[in-house]
């Protein structure tokens, strides 16, 4: 059990426990997957139906498995710890240090001084590996940052670059394909599926430093070279470059790409879009989720609602319509929203009274979503009005719950002939 944290609610110590917080798991899951209940904590059960497609993906092939059976090289960067015994190599001192505050300028540009000039006389406790720091290569902070916009990852294509333990470096150096290789990497790091994943997988984020460790990166399904198509591989290319570049970035495209490259699915590439959204463990993400939900948000979640539920009528011969209830009227920020669900044909609007009553009696149960049954059959649905509860994902499981639970009684069959 999960509770949902709403800023306004732990400013008075109470907390709400959303319809979609509690779950019954058995020990052999957890045992099986490791990650599964921080996920459904994070997420929901289309998150977990996410993390196993990928985790399946990874037994085929993971960012570890390959750098490990290429014998390319990876890890953290060199270590400065006021105990170091060592004197740097001269080959280490060099090289351009990289810094993060460079990276931002153009993820391809060092300006940085060089090792030796940076320490001139610092000991060293372990200067890793020079392949470790040989182009094309990737470097990783270990920080994962609340804002998708952000740079996840710093392409270096053409030189040697040396940086510290606080980030993770991944070369490419000596593959035949290494351009490509170092492309699709830094493609998919800057994807919201990665993001997703250490979401769901890291100990760290979500639970101490917003920080992820190596094993994170390693467990992610790395697609096999081999069997690119020449578009896919011309796509990374393109999408590696548009990365390195200061003009807009198509995080739409690049996200696509990503969940293609793994089989995911457009529903499931929206759980991930969702949950990156709304769900992320960032003080910035918990505002917007917090927000008034936008007519044209309300306006996608009765359509994935209807059209979710809608093949469970189709097989009797019956249509069933979603409508948003119209907000009422005045100047004030209407706590709760409210959709009715009735068969196609059939028509009731509610009045504006029932409205109130319902706000009142819904706020009162710290309750996130309630469905009442009509009396002439349907139903009224409704959902806090907050961004993080009208996602596609949550229209979903909404018509999953209301399948399970009110079809029979509230949708009668039509008469047989």
């Amino acid at each position: 059990m999960t509770p949902v944290r709403e800023d306004e609610l732990t400013q008075r110590s109470e907390f709400r426990l959303d319809y979609k917080s509690a779950y019954q798991v058995t020990s052999k899951s957890v045992i099986e997957f490791p990650w599964l209940c921080k996920a459904l904590a994070i997420g929901s059960t289309l998150d977990v139906e996410v993390m196993q497609k990928l985790c399946r993906a990874a037994t085929k092939q993971s960012i570890g498995s390959f750098w490990q059976a290429n014998k390319l090289a990876s890890g953290n960067g060199f270590s400065l710890k006021r105990k170091g015994k060592k004197i740097p190599p001269e080959w280490l001192k060099v090289l351009p240090v990289f810094d993060e505050e460079d990276g931002q300028l153009g993820f391809s540009k060092i300006l940085s001084q060089t090792f030796g000039k940076r320490y001139p006389s610092r000991l060293i406790e372990s200067p890793r590996s020079e392949e470790l720091y040989s182009a094309p290569l990737l470097i990783i902070p270990e920080s994962l940052s609340g804002d998708i916009g952000d740079p996840a990852g710093y392409l270096i294509k053409n030189r040697k670059v040396c940086f510290s333990k606080s980030f993770f470096g991944y070369s490419a150096h000596g593959h035949r394909a290494s351009t490509l290789v170092a492309s699709l990497l830094a493609t998919i790091v800057h994807s919201a599926v990665f993001r997703h994943f250490c979401y769901m997988r890291s100990s760290r984020v979500g639970a101490s430093r917003r920080t992820i460790y190596k094993l994170d990166i390693d467990a992610f399904p790395f697609p096999e070279i081999e069997t690119l198509t020449k578009d896919q591989r011309k796509e990374a290319m393109r999408l590696a470059n548009m990365l390195d570049a200061s003009d807009e970035k198509n995080w739409k495209a690049l996200d696509a790409f990503v969940g293609g490259l793994f089989g995911l699915t457009k529903a499931e590439q929206q759980v991930v879009s969702d949950t990156v959204t709304f769900n992320g463990p960032y003080a910035v993400v918990r505002e917007q989720a917090m927000r008034t939900v936008p007519t044209e948000e309300a306006d996608a979640f009765v359509h994935t609602l209807e059209q979710a539920i809608q093949p469970f009528f189709r097989a009797v011969g019956q249509k069933v319509k979603a409508s948003l209830v119209p907000r009422l009227e005045g100047d004030w920020r209407q706590p709760w929203a409210f959709v009715t669900l009735l068969l196609d044909g059939d028509s009731w609007t509610p009045s504006e009274k029932l409205i109130a009553s319902l706000i009142g009696k819904a706020s009162d149960s710290a309750a996130s979503r309630l469905v009442m049954p009509l009396p002439e059959g349907g139903l009224i649905i409704g959902l806090l009005n907050k961004r993080r509860f009208w996602t596609r994902s949550r229209a979903r499981l909404c018509a999953l719950h209301i399948a399970e639970e009110y079809l029979e009684r509230c949708f009668p069959l039509p008469a047989r002939k």
